[in-house]
């Protein structure tokens, strides 16, 4: 089969929606398509690649530029999402192609290296394909509490599942705070990771994301409809302020029966021990992907947490 292969831009950037349609059977928001990959902030955009059979898009990968940081030290990399190719064009070589492609894109308008979430689907063809590394795996922390019966049914109903959202959201604004937020990584001074900065935060806004205080402690939380509330990253000075805060936290949603917390961080990170030490139920998670471009970064030691995933 022959494809025309371009180059990701403003103008079809609403063709991504359109094989994500094809292949997951639902919509992609256009508004939250363009917000996601304005990195305009960063100065640069638009990194990746849709192949076109007939005039139809069929195949894309592409990336996100993200600024990060080891110590002192800055680079511009780029978070791997988004991958897909519609069924009738699948193994006919579109995804390694497509994100080579990427990453020798990527490497010459300045971005050092990508990095991503590896799942049981995605990790082995990034590894195989286009030269990822995955030495570390992301850990998952639950935290149970009651959940409404009512919610149970109301998110069952694509209509009214707003409706649980809006309730938990109006009682949980009562503890959202303007506190800077740095999250669990800030001291790990030795280790690479995302730069959470104003600008970041304001970038990450596009997926209704908010910062709540508990005993001191600040929780970078989304809300979703399956995963109940999720907890991107929590910032603490101390273990016992993190404890009481993580309870604290449990309390609430076991008041209100908002249903379980959930928390993912890169082991060894300052929240690990307390989080396996309070939760009820730990899983392991993605696999930590990176490919070095041009990178003096030590990438084997890159940490993150839930809140770099790009649907958070």
């Amino acid at each position: 089969m022959d494809y025309d292969i371009q180059r990701l831009s403003k103008e079809n950037l609403g063709h991504i929606a359109r094989i994500h349609k094809s292949v997951y059977k639902r919509d992609f928001p256009l508004d939250v398509l363009y917000k996601k990959y304005d990195t305009a902030y960063l100065g640069i955009s638009y990194c990746g690649y849709i192949a076109y059979f007939n005039g139809e898009p069929v195949a894309f990968y592409g990336v996100i530029p993200t600024a990060s940081h080891w110590g002192d030290k800055t680079e511009i990399s780029a978070q791997s999402m988004d991958s897909m190719t519609v069924e009738a064009h699948q193994r006919k070589g579109l995804f390694g192609l497509l994100a080579n492609k990427t990453c020798d894109l990527a490497k010459e308008i300045g971005i050092t290296f990508i990095w991503g979430f590896g799942t049981d689907v995605s990790e082995r063809p990034v590894i195989d394909k286009v030269g990822f590394r995955c030495d570390e795996r992301v850990r998952g922390y639950r935290f149970f509490a009651r959940k409404r019966g009512l919610d149970k049914f109301l998110n069952k109903v694509p209509a009214l599942r707003s409706m649980v959202e809006n309730r938990t959201m109006r009682i949980l604004q009562k503890h959202a705070t303007n506190r800077a937020f740095q999250g669990s990584l800030y001291t790990m001074t030795d280790y690479p990771m995302i730069t959470r900065n104003d600008a970041y935060f304001h970038y990450k806004r596009y997926n209704s994301t908010f910062v709540i205080e508990l005993e001191n402690a600040l929780f970078w939380i989304k809300l979703h409809p399956h995963h109940g509330i999720m907890i991107g990253d929590i910032q603490a000075e101390i273990n016992d302020q993190l404890r009481t805060g993580i309870l604290a936290f449990k309390a609430l949603a076991n008041r209100y029966k908002f249903g379980t917390l959930t928390f993912q961080t890169s082991p060894g990170t300052p929240t690990e021990q307390v989080a396996a030490e309070l939760a009820d139920e730990t899983f392991p998670s993605w696999g930590v992907c990176y490919r070095s471009l041009a990178s003096e970064f030590p990438l084997e030691k890159l940490k993150v947490t839930w809140g770099e995933l790009d649907t958070f």
